[in-house]
């Protein structure tokens, strides 16, 4: 469907569509203007206040501008921005947006900070106070704790919750009935916490309990009923000590794990049970969907209608394919009593090295006659998981093994096999196993040093749309042919010298941590479709002059590597990354695409023990609208503000030192936030305040500007108030 016909529809289901879309690809189409105001809803619809403390409220939040191929890159969580609280008011301010409808403050501090500044911004949202931050109940004052309860605002959820002293904390009666979530840590009773309140709302529930003298597994029972999601930690645990506590019959999510003193009696084991093995019967757990557990002194009986299954010891496969006829997701490392048969409704499979192995020996043992010395030779044409992948649509093959298994992965490709449904495969961790015929009827492959792997075949793949190879330590030049579908390579810690690349559609080339020292018509053949290109963390030392980059290319991350000059960049580069190289305009001129919207030089040194004589000229970049150089040290006697664009909308130079700065910020209508070192900002301010005194300016800034970096208690008073009045006023 077209983009002009969906945004026909009501504004109502627009938003509700966008609601829905990931993180990481509302982060990717935010610039389009016709959704922009959809996006910028739903990316911040939920936001992470302050991760790391920040001393004051105009602290610039150091957040890369882009990213290369950011919505195929497969991201470790789906969490949204941290962003300051100055930013996220700058976010909603420019953007004429709601109030968040979840606010997350990792810190506890920064709810009061928001509570004493901005409680207009608190009173509409959903608040979940994370006290991580302090680790342990000692490390924090009790004041503080109850000061927060006695704030009126709608806390949601608790996270790392130590104070259960009521006596020494104040009542948590208030917070525990509104809450839908908790995470309760140190928990020795269970009596002492579900006595506090009636947890009226409470759905999600993580309880790290500590098994001492004193623990009743009956207290159990006082889990309420509304609880649907659980997870428990049992420390100091012994399995005879949990094995008889039941939880909630209305779970639908139940994640535990049992870990034991160290001077626990049984030992963790992946091997078959014995008859000391301990039994966990779940049975009773009807509306279980997913069960994730870490119980290595025994096994689970999984109850019937469990969709999804994470399990950290030995799977009886026999069991599993008895007592769950509906799951869909299945990882375990290792399994035990296999009998040939596999649920036949698992389309999504992650398995480790030693439960292939087991799967292998069980096929090969099966397959084979024994006759005296004499064996019969196994089927060429047969494959030991000839029964698993033809179902399966993701596929992850996990766990370091030392050696070489003598199975293939995947076998030859035939007609005998029909793997067309399998559209993800996945190896992580290291291992020398031999891969076999990829099916072509996949959309996305993650490869980690896989051994044997045949590139030639990737060409007649006609559904790859994204591939990433990973530690490529046996060829010194990547040279492959895909078809017309890839739009996204990543090749990363490998010790390749060259790229030979054909693949007429690519969009997206990510090449780090590579052994690649030069980049020039022979070392690096690439698409001329690409539009972005990150070639960072490679140490290279030379773009050579007649290597020519993409014409199509609008976006490059060169940064990190040891580069003293720069050229060719295509005409109409619109993003470029460049930090942590060593680039000097005392030594060379410096020419950037006018066509340039967004340009990071971070994290450079250019320090020479004397004051540099020339600085970077950005002056024909009439489009350029973030420029970061912050903590670059590069020292000068004055900078003139002639080398920036008025278009700029972010400054950063942060780290810089200069004794004068020549031209004023008033001329830049656009600029929101500036960067600078408090002595440039004190001598700014000064002597531009000297000028409004003598009537040759009105005011310090130009009339958008709200952020300063380093704008705090230093600058004298009376020259912060008056900043800080001019600052706020508006067009």
């Amino acid at each position: 469907m077209s983009l002009s016909k969906i945004l026909n529809f009501p504004k109502e289901i627009l938003q509700t569509i966008f609601n829905f879309i990931g993180l990481r690809f509302l982060e990717a189409i935010q610039e389009i203007p016709q959704i922009r105001p959809y996006v910028l809803r739903a990316l911040y619809s939920k936001v992470i206040i302050n991760y790391y403390r920040q001393a004051d409220q105009y602290r610039l939040f150091e957040k890369p501008q882009f990213t290369i191929g950011a919505h195929l890159r497969q991201p470790d969580y789906e969490d949204p921005d941290i962003l300051s609280l100055s930013e996220l008011q700058k976010i909603i301010y420019d953007n004429d947006l709601p109030p968040p409808q979840e606010i997350y403050f990792n810190d506890p501090m920064d709810l009061m900070h928001a509570h004493a500044y901005l409680p207009n911004l608190l009173k509409n949202s959903e608040i979940v106070i994370s006290f991580d931050y302090y680790d342990l109940e000692s490390n924090i004052d009790p004041r503080i704790v109850k000061t927060l309860k006695s704030y009126p605002y709608n806390v949601t959820k608790l996270e790392s919750y130590y104070y259960m002293n009521q006596s020494k904390y104040g009542s948590n009666e208030k917070w525990f009935n509104n809450a839908k979530a908790l995470d309760l840590k140190n928990i020795y009773s269970l009596k002492k916490v579900f006595n506090q309140a009636n947890f009226d709302n409470l759905v999600d529930l993580s309880l790290q309990i500590i098994v001492r003298q004193g623990f009743d597994a009956k207290d159990f029972e006082l889990i309420p009923s509304s609880v649907k999601k659980l997870n428990c930690e049992f420390e100091d645990a012994e399995p005879e000590d949990v094995i008889s506590l039941r939880f909630p019959i209305g779970l639908t999510d139940l994640r535990f794990g049992i870990y034991p003193s160290e001077d626990s009696d049984y030992e963790d084991s992946d091997s078959e049970e014995t008859e000391d093995s301990y039994v966990i019967d779940l049975r009773y757990l009807e509306n279980l969907k997913k069960l994730n557990y870490f119980f290595t002194a025994g096994s689970i009986i999984c109850p019937k209608n469990l969709l999804e299954l994470n399990a950290s010891s030995s799977v009886s496969f026999r069991e599993l394919c008895r007592d769950c006829p509906d799951l869909k997701k299945l990882y375990c490392n290792v399994f035990s009593d296999i009998t040939g048969d596999f649920p036949k409704k698992v389309t999504d499979f992650t398995i480790g090295v030693r439960g292939l192995i087991a799967l292998y020996e069980y096929w090969k043992d099966s397959g084979n006659m024994r006759n005296g010395p004499k064996r019969q030779k196994l089927d060429d044409t047969a494959h030991f998981l000839s029964k698993i992948l033809p179902q399966l649509h993701n596929f992850k093959v996990a766990g370091f093994f030392r050696g070489s298994p003598e199975f293939t992965l995947f076998p030859k490709e035939s007609a005998a096999y029909d793997f067309s449904n399998l559209k993800k495969l996945s190896t992580i961790l290291p291992y020398d196993l031999k891969i076999g015929d990829i099916p072509s009827s996949l959309t996305s492959l993650r490869i980690n040093e896989m051994k044997s792997l045949n590139f030639s075949r990737f060409k007649y793949f006609d559904n790859l749309v994204d591939v990433s190879f990973n530690e490529l330590n046996d060829i010194s030049t990547f040279k492959c042919e895909f078809g017309p579908s890839l739009k996204y390579l990543e090749i990363g810690n490998s010790t390749i010298k060259a790229i030979d690349l054909i693949s007429p559609n690519l969009d997206y080339l990510v090449v780090t941590n590579t052994s690649i020292s030069t980049i020039n018509q022979s070392t690096f053949q690439v698409p001329q479709s690409i539009i972005e290109l990150d070639i960072s963390e490679n140490g290279i030392t030379n773009i050579d002059d007649s290597f020519t980059f993409p014409d199509n290319l609008r976006a490059l991350d060169i940064s990190n590597n040891s580069l003293t000059k720069l050229g060719n960049l295509p005409e109409n580069l619109k993003k470029l990354r460049c930090g942590r190289n060593k680039f000097d305009p005392d030594q060379y001129h410096y020419s950037f695409p006018s066509s340039l919207e967004v340009f990071e030089m971070t994290n450079m040194s250019m320090y020479k023990g004397g004051k540099s004589t020339r600085f970077f000229d950005f002056s024909n970049c009439k489009s350029l609208k973030h420029l970061d150089m912050s903590s670059v040290s590069y020292h000068s006697a004055k900078l003139s503000l002639d080398v920036f664009p008025k278009s700029l909308v972010y400054l950063n130079l942060s780290g810089m030192e200069f004794g004068e700065i020549e031209g004023q910020f008033t001329d830049f209508k656009e600029l929101k936030t500036l960067g600078l070192e408090l002595m440039v900002l004190f001598y700014y301010l000064e002597e531009t305040d000297a000028k409004i005194d003598d009537g040759e300016e009105e005011h310090y800034f130009g009339p958008k500007m709200r952020h300063l970096l380093n704008f705090n208690s230093k600058i004298p008073d009376g020259l912060y108030e008056r900043v800080e009045e001019d600052l706020r006023r508006r067009e």
